[in-house]
């Protein structure tokens, strides 16, 4: 598997609520990293939902994220980098190297994690984001 982390640059300004999502161009290449799967263990397949004793001693595909975000750095004081991540990116501490570095973060989200820094009404995160004003159809 290839795990390549690229750049691109957004409009100046947002196109308006309703509009396609506009191409972005591609700046360029900042990372690739090759990773070869390893298979899972008898134990870990014997376990309903992968615990993770079973996984110790394998490298988790998520720590690619870590490793790229080292390699890049972090913005200039003058620029903003926002890092667009697949579900393998929802994880602490690859949301805590984003802060570190400075670093915007959109993660899609694969579990409905709870929140604690909100009131009651919408503990999770899967609520909050349900909460919020979305562009729609955005293709």
């Amino acid at each position: 598997m290839l795990h390549s982390l690229v750049a691109t640059r957004w409009p100046a300004s947002d196109p308006p609520i309703g509009a396609a999502r506009p191409p972005l161009p591609l700046l360029g290449l900042l990372d690739q990293q090759f990773y070869l799967r390893q298979a899972r263990s008898v134990a870990e397949k014997a376990h309903p939902h992968g615990g993770s004793r079973p996984r110790q001693g394998r490298t988790r595909e998520s720590v690619l994220w870590a490793r790229s975000l080292r390699a890049v750095g972090s913005p200039p004081a003058a620029g903003r980098w926002v890092v667009v991540a697949d579900r393998g990116a929802a994880i602490y501490e690859h949301l805590r190297q984003c802060r570190q570095q400075g670093l915007g973060f959109v993660v899609r989200a694969a579990q409905d994690r709870g929140l604690v820094a909100l009131l009651a009404a919408t503990p999770t995160l899967f609520a909050v984001a349900r909460a919020q004003l979305v562009p729609e159809n955005w293709s």
